[in-house]
């Protein structure tokens, strides 16, 4: 069994490479060593931020359909392409 002693962030750390050895109690004693390479799954732990507080738009009663009024951003730290 693997545990872990503290929760883990796939944002830090997405991959650990753990050297494991395992020994008996036997005359001679054997001994066996292995890697375990553990993947830390993602999960959605951050909430995106928005790049400015307030966003003001004006849109005229007459305004074309489809055209864009304001341009909003937001960065979200679970998802490394939008910073």
């Amino acid at each position: 069994m693997v545990s872990v002693l503290r929760s883990l962030d796939r944002e830090s750390v997405s991959v650990f490479h753990l050297n494991i050895s395992a020994q008996d109690s036997g005359a001679p004693v054997m001994t066996s060593h292995t890697m375990l390479h553990v993947t830390v799954d993602d999960v959605n732990d951050h909430a995106p931020v928005f790049l400015r507080r307030i966003y003001h738009a004006d849109v005229y009663e007459e305004q074309t359909p489809l055209v864009d009024v304001v341009t909003v951003s937001a960065t979200d730290f679970d998802d490394p392409t939008s910073m």
